[in-house]
């Protein structure tokens, strides 16, 4: 789905990632952050991307950055500003922007792309309910092997080529994170664990918390998308002022 802001543009892109564990969801989902993002003078596009089980990790990621290309390939069709583009997700979909913010292309996650393919890497990130380390997991504990393709044990490259901090540099875009402060599905210490890294490197990042808030609690709240749409507008519309 894309959403136009009326006007001749170009407007800074958005690309909207849905959550659902990696295995369930749909861009249905994101419509009301979509709107706020549009709203305010972006141009949004919202996927699909293919799920777990059946489609084993990086087949996600793959998706997303070939969003990415697609964006940038038809940015004047769609009135997008090609240099100014985000990644925002919730949940599954948050680690996935984050991955789509700290990679390049060197890393072994843009897929099986020529050398001269478009360039994915975008220039902030907003990213709700994120699990972003997996390192950490036990290592015969099989919860992720449905999308990892088996125990940390058993596939680490996976476990660490999922984790956006092991790819934390200098270089990365300005993150917005917003959490549940009651969410017991994605401990907040995983979100915050990214941060940290990116802050060591000097990587402008902020930390909403959305108070009384679970997992789902905090994506239906209306109050942090306008925060990201703040924190998009520092980072993406400052020379428009």
């Amino acid at each position: 789905a894309i959403y136009l802001s009326p006007g001749d543009g170009p407007y800074p892109g958005v690309l909207m990632i849905h959550g659902g564990a990696w295995m369930t969801g749909s861009k249905s989902h994101m419509i009301a952050h979509a709107r706020t993002v549009v709203e305010a003078g972006y141009t949004v596009v919202s996927i699909n991307y293919r799920l777990a089980p059946k489609h084993k990790f990086p087949a996600q990621v793959d998706d997303c950055k070939a969003a990415v290309r697609f964006m940038r390939d038809n940015a004047q069709e769609y009135k997008i500003d090609p240099q100014r583009i985000a990644a925002y997700g919730y949940s599954a979909g948050g680690q996935l922007a984050c991955l789509l913010g700290m990679t390049d292309t060197d890393d072994g996650l843009e897929g099986d792309v020529a050398d001269d393919a478009t360039d994915t890497r975008v220039q902030c990130v907003i990213a709700g309910g994120a699990p972003c380390e997996f390192r950490t997991m036990p290592r015969n504990v099989g919860a992720l092997s449905f999308w990892l393709g088996g125990t940390r044990a058993e596939q680490p490259e996976a476990y660490r080529l999922a984790s956006p901090t092991s790819f934390a540099t200098a270089d990365d875009p300005p993150v917005f994170f917003f959490h549940g402060e009651k969410d017991k599905l994605v401990p907040e210490i995983s979100p915050k664990a990214l941060k940290t890294a990116l802050a060591l490197h000097g990587v402008e990042c902020e930390f909403h918390v959305v108070d009384g808030k679970g997992h789902i609690g905090a994506f239906l709240d209306r109050s942090p998308a306008k925060e990201a749409v703040k924190f998009l507008d520092s980072v993406l519309k400052a020379g428009d002022r």
